[in-house]
């Protein structure tokens, strides 16, 4: 199961290369449906690469450097980020979410740079997109 702080989804979990992947489906269900595919990944640990080549070591700076503009959200205690890039990958970052406060078009530049991925959640259903318009286009 991939538990939020709202549900308990069924999923299936993999271990590869110091990895820990869920593959879930957002359905309320006490097990897989195995006719449907995964529409949620969750992804943990440090031995993988991003889109780009990126280490999943990389800190915030190298990041946001690389992957250029960003939206921040809060998520209870967590703090996530969507580049804009990759609508469908959030990262969750070990950023303080009080340091990130206000959740506005500048919360991006109050992570501190060294922030790193403590998760990955790659969605099927981007959201958030629309936070981006105009994003695109503006420094970073």
């Amino acid at each position: 199961m991939r538990e939020t702080e709202e549900h308990a989804y069924p999923a299936a979990e993999f271990h590869i290369s110091g990895l820990t992947i869920l593959a879930s489906q957002t359905i309320e269900a006490d097990s897989l449906r195995l006719d449907e595919p995964a529409d949620t990944w969750e992804v943990k640990g440090t031995g993988g690469v991003l889109p780009m080549g990126v280490p999943l070591t990389s800190n915030w700076a190298e990041l946001r450097r690389t992957y250029g503009p960003a939206i921040v959200g809060p998520e209870f205690d967590d703090v996530w980020v969507m580049f804009c890039k990759f609508p469908k990958l959030y990262l969750y970052l070990n950023a303080d979410r009080e340091t990130v406060i206000p959740f506005d078009d500048r919360a991006v530049t109050r992570i501190p740079g060294n922030s790193r991925i403590v998760r990955i959640i790659v969605s099927l259903s981007p959201f958030g997109r629309s936070g981006c318009a105009g994003l695109e286009d503006s420094p970073h």
